[in-house]
């Protein structure tokens, strides 16, 4: 699966436990393969932030002890914005 409602996704071994996100998407099939086997998806997702003066973007792959609300990204001295994956 490839396009733009797979940005974000992560992906997982169910060998040796690696995990990959898709960054950027393109025509045709993303299936990515590991150890000799499919990677599985998994449910939860990479979000990303834009800073809404520059563009840089950040990707927030684990959520931390608080949780995900409490993470606000700051740069060039302004808030990132939630990017939609």
């Amino acid at each position: 699966m490839t396009g733009p409602a797979s940005l974000g996704l992560v992906y997982r071994c169910g060998a040796c436990g690696a995990e990959i996100t898709l960054l950027v998407s393109h025509h045709g099939v993303f299936a990515p393969r590991c150890c000799n086997t499919d990677m599985i998806v998994q449910l939860r997702r990479v979000t990303f932030y834009v800073c809404p003066r520059c563009g840089a973007e950040v990707g927030l792959i684990g959520s931390g002890r608080d949780g995900a609300e409490t993470f606000q990204p700051r740069c060039c001295a302004t808030d990132m914005i939630s990017k939609a994956a």
